[in-house]
């Protein structure tokens, strides 16, 4: 057993496994076979992983289980490391521990280890990850805002902020900040706090329907002090479980109840939510995250580093925050892989053992490459490439830069500072101002419509779903 798995706990493991698929997978698999998969319980030396239902359990067992295994034995050390796809209704329940109040992160028994199981967690309200906190969110630039915001609501701010409403790309820390919301509000205070994704209310909502449990849903969720709710843009296209959220959203508002909201875009981006829906998300405070500058980076490495025991080189830190740009947790797993190549195969912790796993990190992703999609949304509405990225103001360049700017936006989840820079320096606001003008079109110009069509189809193989995506 090296000393890296000594000090991450199975969930970590796990995560950070899932970090590493994201990167080798490619977008739609990832989502399909791995976007409801939650780690359950370490039992032997086999990690147990919850799955929504039979065919996905099924298919992941056919499919994927030596390469999920692969990567949980790298970075274990051990090579009986098994893992096994249940669905819900086969997951154990364990009895929590009524007296245990540390967070897992401190319990020796909760560590990893290749011959002991894991202790199951103890009760807890809300739904809440005790290992997201404010003292552990590494802040810079890109989300002090949205730091300080989220600080402000858990010291009772309510009527200042509500709702709060939090939105950024993928894994660069919105939902570290609605855990920890929750985590110290319920440390200081006596509120019923309640943190669920938009999946788990919209399953809640449709077993109420079915079970005719309406009473017991909104007991659940109209009773809260705090709703914090994951992932909204999750809700846009499915019209029932809209309307319900609009009169849970209400229901709380009105008696002054604190809402905390995040999303993967802002709510003018959600085509098909409705605008009764869309006035309430901004009528208290927006704020969002950007993708992390290179300090901040390098800040979060250097603290990962430091929180498992390792000493890593200042180049092989700089080297890992250079390459891997926009997501904090594929940061995190790339430095994880790194330390385990490492420790695995005797190698010394340098550059060249880094670039071994960068390289093969930055071959698999699918991220589509800038210029290709500069090239075919060019091809596609007749304009020159360089045009697009000139000051030329003329009607079908500027639609087709702004195209470009709203799939850099809402495909690739480019910064809106990442997007202009590309797009030769423009500004923040020209940013948002093409977006809009994008989601204007996609509404209700069906000529545009198929001329976007053609390239989404071009770029990714599938149609394009505006009425349930807005993309």
């Amino acid at each position: 057993m090296n000393d890296l798995t000594n000090l991450m706990t199975a969930e970590e493991i796990w995560e950070t496994t899932l970090a590493q698929l994201q990167s080798t997978v490619d977008k739609q698999s990832f989502s399909t076979w791995f976007g409801k998969a939650s780690f359950s319980a370490l039992e032997d030396r086999t990690f147990v992983i919850t799955v929504e239902n039979p065919f996905v359990r099924d298919m992941l067992e056919k499919r994927l289980t030596e390469t999920v295994e692969g990567l949980l034995r790298a970075q274990t050390g051990d090579f009986e490391t098994t893992v096994a796809f249940r669905i819900k209704s086969d997951r154990p329940s364990p009895e929590a521990d009524p007296t245990a109040d540390e967070s897992l992160t401190d319990r020796p028994a909760d560590r990893f280890s290749g011959d002991v199981g894991s202790r199951p967690s103890p009760a807890r309200s809300g739904n809440l990850n005790p290992r997201y906190t404010f003292d552990n969110f590494i802040t810079g630039s890109s989300n002090e805002f949205a730091y300080m915001a989220c600080k402000a609501v858990a010291g009772g701010r309510a009527t200042l902020y509500n709702p709060l409403f939090i939105y950024s790309g993928v894994g660069l820390g919105k939902t570290h900040l609605l855990h920890a919301i929750g985590n110290e509000i319920e440390r200081a205070s006596n509120k019923k706090v309640l943190y669920v994704t938009t999946e788990e209310f919209t399953n809640d909502f449709i077993a109420s329907l079915q079970n005719r449990e309406n009473v017991a849903f909104r007991e659940k969720y109209r009773t809260a002090d705090v709703l914090l709710i994951d992932d909204i843009q999750f809700i846009i296209g499915k019209e029932s479980t809209q309307e319900e959220f609009f009169h849970t959203f209400n229901a709380l508002y009105q008696l002054d109840k604190q809402i905390v909201i995040t999303s993967d875009r802002p709510s003018r981006e959600m085509i098909t939510l409705t605008e009764r829906m869309r006035s309430r998300f901004d009528s208290g405070l927006t704020v969002d995250i950007q993708a992390p500058t290179l300090e901040l980076r390098l800040a979060i490495l250097k603290a990962r580093a430091a929180k498992i025991g390792k000493n890593v080189p200042g180049d092989v830190l700089n080297l890992i925050a250079q390459r891997v740009q926009t997501n904090i947790r594929e940061l995190e797993g790339t430095l994880t892989s790194v330390l385990a190549m490492a420790d695995l195969t005797g190698r010394p912790l340098d550059r060249d053992t880094a670039l071994s796993v960068l390289g093969s990190i930055e071959l698999s992703s699918d991220a589509r490459p800038v210029d290709e999609i500069l090239d075919v949304v060019a091809s596609v509405f007749g304009a020159d490439p360089e045009a697009i990225l000139s000051r030329n103001r003329s009607k079908t360049i500027a639609l087709a830069r702004q195209v470009v700017m709203y799939l850099l936006r809402t495909e690739e989840n480019y910064s809106y500072p990442q997007i202009g820079e590309f797009l030769g320096g423009r500004d923040h606001s020209t940013i948002i101002h093409g977006i809009d003008k994008i989601v204007g079109l996609l509404k209700c110009d069906l000529r545009f419509q198929k001329q976007y069509e053609r390239v989404f189809t071009r770029l990714y193989g599938t149609d394009a779903k505006m009425g349930e995506t807005g993309k």
